[in-house]
C-alpha cells in the first residue's frame, strides 16, 4: 500500500483488525512462497519473472494455489495477507505490486463464507455498509443483454458481444479473455462505489480450481 504513505499507523490498524477478526473466527494465519514455478493459471494474467543464479521462476499473482496445498494438509480454516504481483499497466485500479487477503473455510456452504465477508467489511468500515449479492450471469445479462448460458462457444460469445457492446475484441481472444473484458469494460464500471458487491456463480471455464456454474 505505497499510496498510504503518511497513513502507516492507519494501515497497521487495518491489518490488525483483519487478523483479530479472523483469529477470533478460528482461522489460522499461514504463509506460502511468493516465488513459484507458475505465478498464475489464468491466460488473462501476466506474471513477473524472476531470474537468479540457478534459473528463473515467477512471482505469484495470488497465493491461491499454494494455500490450497496447505488447506489439503491442515483441513481447517486458514488465511493469509501477502504481497501479490501482476504485470498490469499502472492505473488507479491496478498496480504491479499490491496486498491481498485470501481465506478459506473448508466444508462450508457459500452462505457461511459470505457471512464472514460481510462481518469483516462491517468491522473494517467506519460507516454502515450496504451489501448486495449478485450472480455474474445476471449482472452481465442486465447490463449488456448477453445471456452467457447461451454462449457456450467462443464464436457465439463474439457475435453477441459485437452486437450488444462496444468492447474491442482481439483476433486471438479466448472465451475467458472475452468474459473478463465484459467484466472490466462494462460490469465493474457500472457497480455503485458505495455498495459492496458479492459476485458469485462464475462460469466453470474461468474457475478452474473452484466450484462454479457449470
Amino acid at each position: 500500500p505505497f499510496h498510504l504513505t503518511g497513513k502507516r499507523k492507519e494501515w497497521a490498524h487495518f491489518l490488525k483488525t483483519i487478523r483479530v477478526f479472523l483469529d477470533n473466527k478460528g482461522y489460522t494465519e499461514v504463509t506460502t512462497p511468493h516465488m513459484v514455478k507458475a505465478g498464475a493459471f489464468e491466460s488473462t494474467i501476466d506474471t513477473l519473472k524472476v531470474s537468479f543464479s540457478q534459473g528463473t521462476q515467477e512471482l505469484h499473482s495470488s497465493p491461491e494455489i499454494e494455500m490450497k496445498k496447505v488447506l489439503a494438509e491442515l483441513n481447517q480454516p486458514i488465511y493469509q495477507i501477502c504481497k501479490c504481483f501482476r504485470d498490469d499497466p499502472q492505473t488507479p485500479f491496478h498496480a504491479i505490486e499490491f496486498s491481498m487477503l485470501e481465506f478459506y473455510l473448508p466444508k462450508a456452504e457459500l452462505k457461511e463464507i459470505e457471512t464472514d465477508v460481510v462481518e469483516l467489511f462491517s468491522q473494517l468500515s467506519t460507516v454502515p455498509v450496504t451489501i448486495k449479492t449478485d450472480s455474474v450471469y445476471l449482472l452481465i445479462k442486465s447490463l449488456t443483454g448477453i445471456n452467457l448460458e447461451a454462449c457456450t462457444d467462443t464464436n457465439t460469445l463474439i457475435s453477441e458481444v459485437k452486437k450488444k457492446t462496444d468492447i474491442h475484441l482481439g483476433d486471438d481472444d479466448s472465451w475467458s479473455d472475452i468474459f473478463f473484458k465484459i467484466m472490466i469494460d462494462v460490469v465493474e464500471p457500472s457497480l455503485q462505489k458505495e455498495i459492496i458487491y458479492l459476485v458469485n456463480d462464475f462460469p466453470s471455464i474461468v474457475s478452474q480450481i473452484g466450484r462454479a456454474h457449470v
